[in-house]
């Protein structure tokens, strides 16, 4: 009953760029500065500096939205770019039918030139939950097994992992309700 209630609330609703920016804003590591959520046209033109960070949505601002992914870009490493989907930059083009320029973006602006990107598919692709891992990866990096939290996520199976995402994400927000 629980895991029904909460794969109907996701499916539909996606998180809100208000949401995310909000979640990130109150736990953004002391290093980075975050530069509010946007959608992929955006991203395309703004200019990053080193230690700013972001959520991007893929679909352009004349779109209401279609899935969300993190941006980092460290001082002193390649930029960082996350999919909870584990698909490379510009990889959901065939997917979600949108043509984005992300990697163009991520060498302009990395320390180094070049970008790293998380492998791991995260997501069931039946949830709406991108925007949380997108903030999450903000607070805790790139997603992979030597990081302890993300450990832990990566250990359990679906639809745990969603649904603990999404928990973690409602309880930073102020919201106790669990799902």
């Amino acid at each position: 009953m629980i895991l029904k209630y909460f794969f109907t609330i996701y499916i539909d609703n996606m998180t809100t760029n208000e949401e995310l920016d909000i979640y990130v804003k109150k736990y953004l590591p002391k290093n980075y500065h975050y530069i509010n959520s946007m959608p992929s046209d955006v991203f395309e033109q703004t200019k990053f500096k080193l230690n700013d960070c972001t959520i991007v949505n893929y679909d352009t601002s004349r779109k209401e939205g279609s899935h969300w992914i993190a941006v980092m870009f460290p001082k002193d490493y390649d930029a960082e770019y996350s999919d909870s989907f584990g698909q490379k930059p510009d990889a959901d083009d065939a997917i979600l039918r949108d043509k984005t320029n992300f990697k163009k973006v991520l060498k302009k602006y990395s320390s180094t030139g070049e970008y790293t990107y998380n492998n791991l598919k995260l997501q069931d692709l039946k949830t709406s939950v991108c925007g949380c891992y997108a903030s999450l990866t903000i607070r805790h990096g790139l997603p992979n097994v030597k990081n302890e939290f993300w450990k832990r996520i990566i250990m359990m199976y679906q639809p745990q992992r969603d649904l603990k995402i999404a928990n973690i994400f409602l309880d930073g927000l102020g919201n106790s309700t669990k799902y």
